[in-house]
């Protein structure tokens, strides 16, 4: 920007004043004109004026207001200034009345303004306190850097000493937020009063004390008086009711006294705090007081301050934004089944990259990355005699999850790690400074590395502008980002994952992470000698193990023992968790022992594993296995957070300590050996039950009772594990409609009488096939599941879709063959007038492996309905054809007659469309007749489907009888349900050639015949019969190559398919839209043939150039999916197979053979993947490396492709 004269007129040197003057006898002073450059008008910088005239609020011409320049929008433009008056003399006016008067009553709030200084404007505009010369120096304060003044203190005479105050106001203001005080000033003035008197408010009412028993311990540690801190606070108080005159008094006073002040008490900013080199108590020594000081007993007087001054005036800013950021954070208190891991961590440099002469001006620059850091866990009470107030072991982060580390969690370390480097005092709990001077390097070093990545430290805040409650405070962690947090670090396999910190519970049921000295100081003498004791006397009778995260695992073997633990457990107080194995047959005497002794227990978690027990309280209560009493009892001690109790079946040693919560992580499903979970919320007190049970009304009538009242929990599931039935209810929360209803009722009525007081609220999701419950007829459905025949069963159906308006979904189980478009007709009128619903499924099975399905999406809107079908050869699916045919979003076919795929075919050309379908998926292709491959292939080439899948194998799961008279075809049978199979029987035309004995990944390792006399022939005709078979598919696949974009290959043929392809691999290999492609090849020997080298090839990024500079207009879509199951490649294989699979488009990469793989190929694949891959999922396996190699491997892919899923 450059000056008036320059602009004006090039030929004239004589630059543009404006003249001010302060008082109407006063000389008028010239301050020179600049050209605006968004304007372009002759104005003056309000930085000059206020540097010409300290305390100035506003320019007057006589009775005329002089505004800052604006824009059409009447916004104030910067710079900001006033326009240029030639000729006149302007008059400034200094502030007076009700703004001393608010200083006053208010000091605290304007004081913690006043210590924000602000950002400087450019070139040599720019403000700064009025101090003497000799007293200014260059700052190195992030947000600029300030020059030298040209004006001295005492060229002006200030009107009086609190404008002064208004100096340091206006220096802490930004330009671009200059007050323009109009005639509704003192109107603006009171609504900005209120609103930081209710930040004031929110600031006190928000803080959350400590439990009575903690601050005893604290203050005791602290050797804290109360009415020393009584008196403190009336002196603050005092010095905050001064009256002008004598604020005035005390200014001039410390004016004239101010070179002495600078003299004799000369304070510097050492690492954030103020060290003073004569006089005075210094900052963080352990002679004074530690932490950061209460707001309330910081007071800044209001004459002009000497550079020490200004110093600490920033120092404390620091340190009281440090205390505002962290606030919440300190606050913030976890239950044990919250709290993952410590919330206080930080991130320190190693030692071995902090040079011998390093201080904290230290500046490495780029030198350091997040490899040089590890992750340090904190004492929650560290300024509390704490010997280890940091954990001693340090966590490196994972390479590949660096960058997410510093943009989730940078700011929350930042937090944390000023609240060591300043200190802070946060109700009773004061955490002094670090006093060590390495430690205070180490800190200042993690900081500037933290803010090298763009993040904000406090004392780069303190250059902002604002109040002190408009600084964004940092948020707590959620349970969810802590376990995050620690999936992020570096764990050694069996190591504690939280560093040396213990989990302590307190009295208010909180858990503290604590060094090893507080735990047991906060445990006491009692405790830890029953402990002691209890070890001592249970040798030879009982395992016993006391983990490092506070848990007990106790394995006993007699009701003695039993008893010597329950009254060595009445006296732990700071255990966290409970994992009690009962290792005998416990009698109804035992069973009440173990009752009463879970009414006593204080951790909050609580296991117990016994073994199972068969009483007559089974049938009655409605429990799985019994144990009602001991489950009731539990429900009744609101001190148990969280419970198991489960069968001896399971591993007894199982996960141990702190990681006890894995098995809470969720109630649902329970596992087969599990009697029942429940987890407590301890602010509501509600609970959140999954338990095992063999009659579901019962077992509701027994919980309802355990806890008087379905209004007591916010979750319910009910599970018949044999048969895999449930049923999930979920209560509305507090505070919603229809929480204040209570099941009062819950001894004698029936719970559906609850849910329909509650007019639907709460939510139950209903799933038996085979069990029942008088739940069915809630008004509370949203989700069912259950058996259905039509004949018997269609009435229930619409009383469930009248009566229930929050259903969403439906499925019915079709155990008998009704054809599924007759079903969806009878309902359909009431499903397109419901609210809510989305689907109705209907599934089938009919005694065959293969579930069928038939699924309408969207059945309130005919318009928008779409319809998915996955059936067989056997299922009714002509009507589903001609009915639904322009609604048909999905079809996957596992087997279709020449009769049905002609129907499918018809309804499906194009003068009946428009057509939806966007999925067509075809399974165990090769075993379909030549008619039905024709109609299916129309289909394909005339309709614009976005995905085509086709399944070139025999699927195991295809089992279905195919015997009928007079139709030749291949026919396979297994011998064994979905989850594995054995044999194989292959049928022509009714008569059985053979038995393969099948892998479970479809290779043959036998073939046994069944005909004694013609095995010749029959091995013949199958041969030929299976040929032509082959030839019809790969006929079928090279016409519809270009439309298909998946491709599997697996099953018996797969190396017939692939010789087959391999002839005529000139046409068949261009898939254009090919993106996934799985080979199992099922005999031994490499896949690599023709056919598959020319398809890689093609799909290669060079490949792909080639075929698009014949053909531009051409699109060719790389692979993203490449899965190969017994591969068997050759080393010379491999090195081909490398270059040409292109591992930047690649998602998914699977790799399996059973011949070994060399060393050097895992070190060519390494390198093969480039950097920045989109690799998301990544396998290689087989015989010849050694575990360590594979590792490396991976690691070496991680570094690369950075979405890769661990």
């Amino acid at each position: 920007m450059a000056y008036a004269d320059s602009h004006d007129d090039p030929a004239d040197a004589d630059p543009v004043y404006q003249s001010f003057r302060h008082a109407p006898d006063a000389r008028p002073v010239k301050i020179p004109t600049v050209r605006h450059p968004a304007t372009g008008e002759c104005y003056v910088i309000w930085s000059d004026i206020t540097d010409c005239f300290p305390g100035v609020v506003r320019v007057q011409h006589g009775e005329f207001f002089v505004p800052l320049l604006r824009n059409q929008d009447l916004y104030r433009i910067k710079p900001h200034g006033i326009r240029c008056h030639p000729g006149v003399v302007l008059d400034i006016i200094y502030h007076s009345g009700p703004f001393q008067q608010r200083q006053q009553q208010h000091s605290k709030h304007s004081t913690a303004r006043a210590r924000l200084s602000g950002r400087r404007g450019e070139g040599g505009h720019r403000r700064a306190p009025v101090q003497p010369v000799s007293d200014m120096s260059d700052s190195d304060e992030q947000g600029g850097r300030a020059s030298s003044s040209s004006f001295s203190a005492g060229s002006f005479t200030l009107p009086s000493s609190r404008l002064r105050t208004d100096v340091s106001l206006e220096n802490a203001r930004d330009d671009s937020e200059t007050l323009d005080y109009a005639e509704d000033q003192d109107e603006e003035e009171e609504e900005e009063e209120e609103e930081e008197e209710e930040d004031e408010e929110e600031w006190h009412s928000d803080e959350l004390e400590l439990p009575i028993q903690m601050t005893e311990k604290v203050r005791r540690a602290l050797h804290v008086d109360d009415s020393e801190a009584g008196n403190q606070q009336e002196e603050d108080d005092d010095s905050d009711s001064c009256h002008e005159e004598q604020e005035q008094e005390e200014d001039s006073h410390e004016e004239t006294k101010a070179g002495d002040e600078s003299a004799e008490d000369t304070a510097v900013i050492t690492n954030g705090q103020v060290e003073t080199r004569k006089g005075g108590e210094v900052a963080g020594h352990p002679d004074s007081e530690s932490g950061i000081l209460d707001r309330k007993s910081q007071d800044i007087p209001n004459a002009v301050p000497s550079s020490s001054k200004a110093q600490a005036l920033i120092t404390a800013k620091v340190s009281e934004i440090a205390h505002r950021r962290i606030e919440d954070v300190l606050r913030k208190r976890y239950r044990w089944v919250e709290s993952v891991c410590p919330k206080l961590f930080i991130i320190l440099p190693n030692k071995d990259v902090v040079p011998p002469t390093a201080t904290e001006h230290t500046d490495l620059g780029d030198a350091l990355t997040l490899a040089n850091f590890r992750v340090y866990f904190c004492c929650d009470y560290g300024g509390l005699d704490c010997d280890m107030r940091y954990g001693q072991q340090g966590y490196p982060i994972k390479a590949e999850k660096e960058k997410d580390f510093i943009q989730q969690y940078g700011p929350y370390i930042m937090g944390v790690l000023e609240t060591l480097k300043y200190g802070v005092v946060f109700n009773d709990v004061n955490a002094p400074p670090d006093q060590d001077p390495m430690m205070q390097i180490r800190l200042s070093m993690a900081m500037k590395f933290l803010e090298s990545e763009g993040l904000f430290s406090s004392r780069g805040l303190v250059s902002g502008d604002g109040s002190l409650s408009s600084i964004k405070r940092i948020s707590p962690l959620s349970k969810q980002q802590l376990s995050d947090f620690m999936k992020l670090l570096v764990v050694e396999h069996g190591a504690e994952p939280h560093g040396d910190m213990n989990p302590c519970p307190t009295p208010n049921r909180d858990v503290q992470w604590v060094c090893q000295a507080h735990w047991i100081a906060m445990s006491g003498p009692e405790e830890l000698n029953a402990v002691q004791q209890f070890i001592k006397d249970a040798v030879g009778s009982v395992a016993c193990e006391f983990q490092a995260s506070r848990a007990a695992r106790v394995v006993i073997k007699s009701p003695e023992k039993a008893r010597d633990f329950y009254r060595m457990a009445d006296k732990l107080k700071t255990v966290c968790a409970f994992r009690l194995v009962l290792d005998w047959d416990l009698t109804p005497e035992d069973e009440r022992e173990l009752c009463e002794a879970l009414s006593r227990f204080q951790a909050p978690v609580v296991k117990i594993v016994v073994r199972p027990s068969v009483t007559q309280k089974v049938c009655i209560q409605g429990l799985a296995h019994g144990y009602s009493a001991v489950i009731t009892q539990a429900l009744k001690n609101k001190r148990i957070e969280a419970f198991m109790m489960g069968l001896s079946k399971e591993d007894r040693r199982g996960p141990a300590g702190h990681d006890e919560r894995k098995d809470l992580e969720k109630v649902f499903p329970i596992l087969r050996q599990d009697l029942v979970r429940f987890k407590r919320n301890t602010k509501t007190g509600k609970v959140n039950i999954g338990i095992a049970v063999i009659n579901f009304d019962m077992a509701m009538i027994t919980v309802r009772m355990a806890v008087e009242g379905l209004h007591n929990l916010s979750k319910f599931n009910m599970f018949v594990v044999e048969i895999n039935d449930s049923i999930c209810m979920k209560f509305i929360k507090p505070g919603q409609p229809g929480s204040e209803i209570e099941d009062t009722g819950y001894r004698t009525d029936n719970p559906t009488g609850f849910f329909k007081k509650r007019r639907g609220q709460d939510t139950i999701k209903y799933s038996c096939f085979r069990a029942a419950s008088t739940l069915l007829h809630s008004t509370a459905l949203v989700e069912v599941r259950i058996s259905f025949v039509y004949a018997r069963d269609r009435n229930t159906v619409r009383e469930i879709l009248r009566f229930n308006k929050r259903l969403e979904k439906l499925e019915l189980f079709n155990t008998a063959e009704d054809d599924p478009s007759q079903i969806y007709e009878t309902f359909k009128a009431l499903m397109a007038n419901h609210p809510t619903l989305e689907s109705l499924e209907i599934t089938q099975r009919q005694g065959r492996p293969l579930t069928s399905s038939f699924r309408w999406e969207h059945v309130s809107d005919p318009a928008k309905m779409t319809v998915s079908m996955n059936f067989c050869e056997a299922d009714k699916v002509v009507s589903m054809f001609q009915r639904y045919a322009t609604s048909l979003a999905r079809i996957q076919i596992f087997g279709i007659s020449a009769h049905d795929a002609a129907v499918l075919e018809k309804a499906l050309r194009p003068k009946k469309g428009p057509f939806k379908l966007e999925h067509f998926m075809m399974t165990g292709a090769v075993e379909l007749e030549a008619a039905a491959l024709e109609d299916l292939k129309k289909i394909i080439l005339r309709a614009d489907i976005r995905e085509v899948s086709v399944i070139c194998s025999l699927d195991h799961n295809i089992s279905r009888e195919r015997d009928r008279p007079g139709k030749s075809s291949i026919t396979s049978v297994t011998s064994t349900g979905p989850s594995g199979f054995t044999s194989t029987k292959t049928t022509i035309s009714g008569l059985t050639i053979g038995t393969f004995n099948l892998t479970s990944n479809g290779g043959i390792s036998s073939i046994q015949n069944n005909s004694n006399s013609n095995n010749h022939s029959i091995s013949k005709t199958q041969a030929r019969v299976t040929t032509e078979a082959v030839v019809r598919l790969v006929d079928f696949l090279v016409a519809i190559r270009f439309k298909i974009t998946h491709l599997n290959f697996w099953g018996i043929y797969t190396r017939q398919i692939l010789q087959e392809l391999e002839f005529g691999w000139e046409r068949s290999a261009y898939m254009p839209n090919l993106t996934d492609i799985s080979v199992m090849d099922g005999q031994e020997g490499s896949f690599l043939g023709g056919w598959t080298r020319n398809l890689l090839y093609y799909k290669s990024s060079i490949g792909r150039s080639a075929y698009l500079k014949l053909n531009p207009t051409a699109k060719v879509e790389p692979l993203r999916s490449l899965e190969l199951h017994k591969a068997n490649m050759t080393t010379e294989d491999w090195e081909v197979f490398l270059k040409m699979v292109d591992f930047g488009e690649i998602h998914t990469f699977v790799v399996t053979q059973s011949t070994p793989l060399a060393k050097s190929t895992l070190v060519k694949l390494a390198e093969a993947v480039p950097m920045g891959s989109k690799l998301v999922s990544f396998l290689v396996d087989g015989p010849g490396p050694t575990w360590p190699e594979m590792t490396w491997l991976r690691h070496e892919v991680e570094k690369k492709a950075k979405g890769l899923r661990s």
